[in-house]
């Protein structure tokens, strides 16, 4: 990761241009290896929504991303199930 804390990390977040945020959506989706870190992202994204009191959200996965880094199609498969039961 770029950034030794949460403190640099926010800032890293903070997007200034389109280059930027393709940086940060390619470090990330580089980062989600397994079963768990895809079940992970499902649960941590679903309960950040509820705590906004979304009711309905439309969610895109893109599977030639996790593909792209050796992600097997089972795995992902299989964690982003675990995280939605």
């Amino acid at each position: 990761m770029p950034a030794a804390d949460e403190k640099g990390l926010r800032r890293w977040f903070d997007f200034e241009d389109f280059p930027q945020f393709v940086e940060v959506f390619v470090t990330i989706a580089g980062c989600l290896k397994t079963a768990a870190d895809y079940e992970l992202a499902v649960v941590d994204l679903v309960a950040e929504l509820a705590g906004q009191n979304v009711r309905y959200g439309e969610v895109t996965f893109s599977p030639g991303t996790a593909e792209y880094f050796g992600v097997a199609s089972d795995t992902y498969l299989g964690g982003l199930s675990r995280g939605r039961e």
